[in-house]
């Protein structure tokens, strides 16, 4: 049940601010790769997961560092998804309307923590996860065939950078021991 309403909520989150699932024309569906298809749907979903990950760190942050990472993912990612709503309209591209299992499963954990478990768990995953998504769209950057889909890639970069140092400077403070 409980997964059902995070999907719900996910859809939620998403479809507002990505426009819903409307194509193009199968002419724009073919000019685009699989990998870059695939690298937009990957955008789309981790944007809904910082979004709505963003949301139970206000609600179940301890630390201010966490609370305040959290806004960040929740209106930094916001922005992201209104640059990927148009691309991916533009390039037939359909919207997701699920998190990945992964991603549901991180969000059930947050939902069940609190305090300080809470803080590392979700600063781990975000470091961790924003690793994996930099090197990802660092490699669409520079390999994707649409040239559009790699300019939005390399405009996020700096972000994604930004966000892993945020995140890496929340555990350092959270674990400091206290005099």
């Amino acid at each position: 049940m409980l997964k059902r309403t995070l999907t719900c909520i996910a859809i939620a989150v998403v479809l507002p601010l990505l426009g819903g699932g409307a194509g193009a024309s199968s002419a724009r569906r073919a000019s685009l790769s699989s990998a870059d298809r695939e690298f937009l749907i990957k955008a789309a979903k981790g944007g809904a997961f910082e979004i709505i990950g963003g949301n139970v760190a206000l609600q179940r942050g301890n630390a201010p560092v966490t609370r305040a990472f959290g806004t960040r993912m929740a209106q930094d990612h916001g922005r992201e998804a209104a640059q990927l709503l148009p691309l991916m309209r533009r390039l037939g591209v359909p919207i997701p309307m699920t998190l990945e299992a992964e991603q549901r499963d991180d969000i059930v954990r947050f939902n069940g923590e609190m305090g300080t478990t809470f803080d590392n768990d979700y600063l781990f995953t975000e470091a961790d996860d924003h690793i994996k998504d930099i090197a990802d769209y660092r490699h669409e950057a520079l390999h994707g065939r649409n040239a559009a889909v790699r300019r939005f890639a390399a405009s996020q970069l700096p972000m994604l950078a930004d966000h892993l140092r945020f995140a890496d400077f929340g555990i350092y403070t959270i674990n400091l021991p206290t005099p």
